[in-house]
């Protein structure tokens, strides 16, 4: 599609199911929701868990957009944005082109969280192969083997996964247009 296509200004089909869509921002919105837990032990102790997360959401021409979190755009800011259209686009990446930040929406540390994990996995897995692989026979060896080798291989995969997602969608933004003084 151009850019003036069915869905609003600014939005091309690039790279299979990365988007680009670029407009103004309009209907601009935060939510917050609060969850969690207090509990008292018998000897007067409070204990409790509470976490609240954030969700933002505006239009850029008609199309919704959504994501968990709060970024600094307000209703007028120009943006670019590079994610993947599920009727409600859901950004990987978003410029506001207004302030000239940039911001990775997507994968909210996931692909950092995996692919750290991996990569501890996998030391320690190779470490204690290495160090113990004589002393351990049978059902050990092979739990250490056959489990923890291919979790710590899948979890740095996925990793690797989301950083290239990543990378491409801030591949696929266009220059930052010149800010007028």
């Amino acid at each position: 599609m151009g850019p003036e296509g069915d869905d609003g200004p600014g939005r091309y089909e690039l790279m299979g199911t990365l988007t680009l869509l670029s407009g103004t921002v309009s209907h601009a919105s935060t939510s917050s929701s609060t969850s969690g837990s207090i509990r008292t032990s018998h000897d007067g102790y409070v204990s409790g868990d509470v976490s609240t997360t954030h969700r933002m959401s505006f239009r850029v021409g008609r199309k919704p957009v959504s994501f968990e979190g709060v970024l600094n755009v307000a209703d007028g800011d120009a943006v670019t944005l590079v994610g993947y259209d599920k009727g409600e686009f859901d950004p990987v990446v978003l410029r506001n082109d207004s302030a000239g930040l940039v911001y990775r929406v997507e994968g909210r540390g996931s692909w950092g969280l995996s692919y750290g994990s991996g990569m501890l996995i996998l030391v320690v897995v190779v470490w204690a192969l290495s160090l113990w692989g004589v002393f351990l026979m049978g059902e050990a060896f092979d739990v250490c083997k056959w489990t923890l080798l291919p979790l710590g291989v899948v979890l740095l995969g996925v990793g690797f996964y989301y950083r290239s997602r990543v990378r491409s969608a801030m591949s696929m933004l266009p220059p930052m247009p010149s800010q007028k003084l």
